[in-house]
C-alpha cells in the first residue's frame, strides 16, 4: 500500500503560494480536495478543482521523490499520470482517471511495476479539503502571516543595526527604529540611548543631550544616560549640569569606578573647584591610575600654583604616555614657573616637535610659557 499523487499534494501547496495563475483564469477560487479509501491500493488522493470550464494543469518533471508527474482537472474529470524519473532504480508508470462529485470520487488506477501491469477500480470518499472560498481565506491568512514574519524580521535587523552599529549608520537605524512606532518600553528607551551615544561619539553633543534626556524621562535610574549626557554637557561648557549628572551616576552605582570619579572631577575642574576635583582624581587614581587622570590632577595643582606637585603628576602621565604633546607642553610651562628654564624649554620644544599647533591650543585657554 502506498499514497498516490504526493506531488499533487505538493502542487496544492505550490499553487497556494504562487496564486491562481495555474487555474487558467486569474482570480478563480480553487477547491483543495482530499479523498480516501484505505482498502484501495492507492489509499489517498489530493488535487485542486475549479469550475466546469477552467482547467487546472500542473507539471512536475523529476520531483524530489524521483517521479515525473502531470496533473489535470477539468470539470468533474481528473487525470494524474506519474512516471519514474530514475529508470535504473525503478521502472513504473501510474495513471489514474476518474470523475468526482460532491463527496465521492470514482475511477481506475492502471500501473506497471516489476510485477507487471495492474488495474484497479476504486471509489473514494471525500474526507477533507477546503472550498475555494475557504482556500482564499486560508491563503489570505497565510499572506498576512508571511507579511507579519517579514515585518518582524526587518524589525529585528533594524534593532540589531541600532544596538550594534556605528557612526551615521547607527544613528540612522536608531532613528528609523524610533519613528517606526513598532517599539515600546525598554526597546524604545534603548533606541534613544544608543542614538544618543552615537551622537556623542560623532561630536553632536546637543543631540546627545536631547536623546539621553528622553532616556532619563522614560527610565529615571538609567545610569548610562546620565553619564553620556554629563560628558556631553562638559563639551557644551555646562559644567554645573554635568556635575548634577555625574553625582547621579555615583549615587546610582553600587561601586563607582575610576571613570565615574574622573568625570565628576572634570566637572569640578571646569567650575574651577580644583580641590574638589583633586579629591575625585585621587579616588580615580586609587582605583585605576591612567595617564589622563594624572594629567587632569596635575592641571588642578598647576592652577593652584602647586607646580612641584603638578610636575610630579605630569611625570607619571608621561611615563605612561611618552609622546603626549599636551602633557609635555604644560609640564614645560610648570617647569618654567618653577624656575627650571632648561627643563621647561626642553619639554616645550619636544611638545612642539610632536604637535606644531600645541602652543596655539594652550594659548586659547590662557596658558602660555
Amino acid at each position: 500500500m502506498r499514497m498516490f499523487a504526493i506531488a499533487a499534494l505538493i502542487a496544492c501547496v505550490a499553487l497556494a503560494t504562487t496564486g491562481y495563475a495555474s487555474a487558467g483564469t486569474t482570480g478563480t477560487p480553487l477547491d483543495h480536495t482530499h479523498w480516501q479509501n484505505k482498502s484501495c491500493h492507492f489509499q489517498e488522493m489530493d488535487f485542486l478543482t475549479a469550475d466546469a470550464v477552467t482547467p487546472v494543469t500542473l507539471n512536475f518533471p523529476g520531483d524530489v521523490f524521483g517521479w515525473d508527474e502531470s496533473y489535470s482537472v477539468l470539470g468533474s474529470t481528473v487525470r494524474i499520470y506519474r512516471r519514474s524519473s530514475d529508470h535504473e532504480k525503478d521502472s513504473r508508470n501510474d495513471l489514474f482517471t476518474g470523475t468526482f462529485h460532491a463527496t465521492t470520487l470514482t475511477g481506475t488506477h492502471a500501473w506497471t511495476d516489476e510485477g507487471g501491469s495492474h488495474t484497479e477500480n476504486c471509489t473514494y470518499t471525500r474526507t477533507g479539503g477546503l472550498t475555494g472560498k475557504e482556500r482564499r481565506k486560508e491563503m489570505q491568512r497565510d499572506a498576512r502571516r508571511r507579511a507579519s514574519e517579514e515585518h518582524l524580521r526587518r524589525l529585528v535587523d533594524l534593532k540589531k543595526s541600532c544596538f550594534r552599529g556605528a557612526g551615521q549608520a547607527q544613528i540612522d537605524a536608531c532613528t528609523r527604529m524610533i519613528q517606526s512606532k513598532s517599539f515600546r518600553g525598554d526597546a524604545l528607551t534603548d533606541a534613544f540611548f544608543f542614538r544618543g551615544s552615537a551622537y556623542y561619539l560623532a561630536g553632536q553633543y546637543r543631540q546627545s543631550v536631547d536623546d539621553n534626556t528622553q532616556v532619563i524621562a522614560r527610565k529615571s535610574n538609567f545610569m548610562g544616560a546620565y553619564s553620556i549626557r554629563g560628558l556631553s554637557y562638559l563639551y557644551l561648557q555646562h559644567p554645573q549640569l554635568a556635575l548634577q549628572d555625574f553625582r547621579k551616576v555615583i549615587a546610582l552605582t553600587p561601586k563607582p569606578d575610576a571613570g565615574d570619579f574622573t568625570s565628576r572631577g572634570l566637572a569640578y575642574t571646569q567650575l574651577k573647584q580644583y580641590k574638589k576635583a583633586i579629591a575625585d582624581f585621587d579616588r580615580g587614581i586609587s582605583l585605576k591610575p591612567t595617564s589622563v587622570t594624572y594629567n587632569n590632577r596635575g592641571y588642578c595643582y598647576f592652577q593652584l600654583g602647586q607646580f612641584k606637585r603638578a610636575i610630579e603628576d605630569y611625570d607619571r602621565a608621561i611615563e605612561m604616555a611618552p609622546n603626549s604633546a599636551g602633557v609635555l607642553y604644560i609640564r614645560g610651562i610648570a617647569k618654567l614657573r618653577s624656575n627650571d628654564k632648561t627643563g621647561g624649554n626642553a619639554d616645550i620644544a619636544k611638545a612642539m616637535a610632536l604637535d606644531p599647533a600645541i602652543a596655539k591650543s594652550y594659548a586659547a585657554i590662557g596658558l602660555k610659557p
